[in-house]
C-alpha cells in the first residue's frame, strides 16, 4: 500500500511545475499545443474584426466628398498602417503544422484587399447611398458595433492580457515594464487622436 502511494507521489513530482528565478521548469510543455491553438484562434478572430472594420472604412472613404476626403484619407492611412503592424506581428507568431508560409501570405493578402473591396462597394452605391437615411445609419451602426466589439475583445483579452501576463514580462526590470505600459498608452492615445478625424 505504501509502495503505491510512493509511486503516485513520484508521478506527481515528475509533472509538477517548479518555478524560481522568474522562469519555469517541468511540465509547462504539456500546454504548448493548447496554447498554440488558442493563439491561432485569437489571431484569426482579430483578423476577422480588422477585416470587417476595413470594409466599413473603405466604404466610408469612397462616399466621402469635399475637404473632408483628404483628412479622412490621411487618417485612414495611418490607422491601417498601425492595424497592419499589429496583425502582421500576430500572424508571424502563429505556428502552422502545414503550409505555414502560404497561410501567412493568404492572411496578409486578405487584409490588403478588404479596404479596396469596401471602396468598390462604396463606389458602386455612391449615388444611391444616403448616409443620413435610417437604413444606412442602422446598417453602419450594427457593423461598427460588431467590429468594435471584436476589436476591443481581441485587443484586451488576446493582445494585452497575453503580452503583459507572460512569465517573461514578469521577469522584466521595473523600468522596462514602465516603458512597455507607457508605449501602450501613448499608442492608444495616438490611435484615439487619429480616430477623431476617421
Amino acid at each position: 500500500m505504501d509502495d503505491g502511494l510512493d509511486k503516485q507521489q513520484e508521478n506527481c513530482d515528475a509533472v509538477a511545475v517548479h518555478t524560481h528565478h522568474n522562469h519555469v521548469h517541468g511540465a509547462s510543455f504539456l500546454n504548448d499545443d493548447m496554447t498554440a491553438e488558442r493563439h491561432k484562434i485569437s489571431t484569426y478572430i482579430l483578423e476577422f474584426g480588422i477585416c470587417l472594420h476595413s470594409v466599413i472604412i473603405g466604404l466610408t472613404l469612397s462616399v466621402a466628398t469635399g475637404a473632408g476626403f483628404k483628412t479622412l484619407l490621411i487618417a485612414i492611412c495611418f490607422h491601417q498602417f498601425c492595424e497592419g503592424l499589429a496583425l502582421g506581428s500576430r500572424l508571424a507568431e502563429v505556428q502552422h503544422r502545414k503550409h505555414a508560409f502560404l497561410r501567412a501570405v493568404l492572411s496578409a493578402t486578405l487584409f490588403m484587399l478588404v479596404t479596396p473591396i469596401g471602396m468598390v462597394i462604396g463606389i458602386g452605391v455612391r449615388y444611391s447611398y444616403a448616409p443620413s437615411s435610417p437604413a444606412s445609419l442602422i446598417t453602419m451602426g450594427v457593423l461598427d458595433s460588431l467590429s468594435a466589439g471584436i476589436l476591443l475583445y481581441s485587443g484586451l483579452v488576446n493582445l494585452l492580457a497575453e503580452e503583459f501576463g507572460t512569465l517573461e514580462f514578469r521577469g522584466y526590470r521595473t523600468s522596462k515594464k514602465v516603458a512597455c505600459f507607457a508605449a501602450t498608452f501613448i499608442g492608444a492615445g495616438i490611435m484615439a487622436l487619429i480616430g477623431k478625424w476617421a
